[in-house]
């Protein structure tokens, strides 16, 4: 988790100067621009800070504020195809204030600003610095990818197989059956079995004798791919079965 500065600009009315001083890291410069429009109203232009799609939970800003004068901002982001309001208010001169994004964090791809003059007189505004508050993205879980050691609930219930469960017809051979959880990364399944079973290979299946015990492994690489599996092995001759 960070704080990200914009990578670029949109000024939409072409009213802004030196746009890119709101993101140089630098608090002493700034982007300005003057509200023309005198005596409690808003400006009818916006800047627009952009970034990569990035998840942001929250944005900070520094930026003038007067009493009287420049005394309110207007700050939305873009996220799911539209903008969406974060603050309208007051804000404290000249030192860093952060804004939570209301719906919690978003793939956002844009900020933009503008602000509120009081004044009886046009007044220049002054925005300093802005930055994104980029988290980590939440990891999926065995339920988001529809697999995962949920996907064996139905395979331990003990329901009858049929011919097109097995592949081979196998109704009425007797089944030993053991669970196998892990983690695999950088080899296939069939590696990750001829580590944890021996047998001797008759044909196209694995002889495997007795009753098989649970099996629970991790395999750690960099980044892995949750799986859940089911071994079913018949109690004499046959071929082995593997529920994924």
């Amino acid at each position: 988790m960070a704080w990200q500065s914009p990578t670029g600009f949109n000024d939409p009315d072409n009213k802004w100067d030196d746009e890119t001083n709101a993101y140089d890291e630098n608090t002493g410069t700034e982007a300005t621009t003057i509200i023309y429009k005198p005596g409690e109203d808003w400006a009818d232009y916006w800047l627009e800070l952009t970034h990569a799609a990035l998840n942001c939970s929250k944005v900070q800003f520094w930026a003038y504020y007067e009493t009287g004068r420049i005394d309110q901002i207007d700050l939305d982001v873009y996220y799911d195809d539209g903008w969406h309001d974060v603050y309208q208010g007051i804000y404290a001169d000249k030192e860093w204030v952060e804004k939570d994004i209301p719906e919690g964090a978003k793939s956002v791809t844009a900020a933009r600003v503008r602000f509120h003059n009081t004044s009886a007189l046009g007044r220049t505004v002054r925005l300093y610095e802005f930055d994104f508050w980029e988290v980590e993205a939440t990891p999926k879980t065995s339920s988001d990818t529809g697999s995962g050691v949920d996907a064996v609930d139905s395979l331990e219930k003990g329901e009858a197989k049929t011919s097109s469960d097995a592949g081979s017809g196998v109704e009425g051979t007797p089944m030993q059956s053991a669970i196998l959880v892990g983690s695999e990364t950088g080899f296939s399944i069939e590696a990750l079995i001829a580590r944890l079973l021996t047998g001797d290979e008759t044909g196209t299946g694995i002889e495997v004798g007795g009753l098989l015990k649970n099996l629970f492994v991790s395999e750690v690489g960099q980044g892995s791919d949750s799986f859940a599996a089911k071994i079913e092995a018949p109690t004499k001759g046959g071929g082995m079965k593997l529920w994924i």
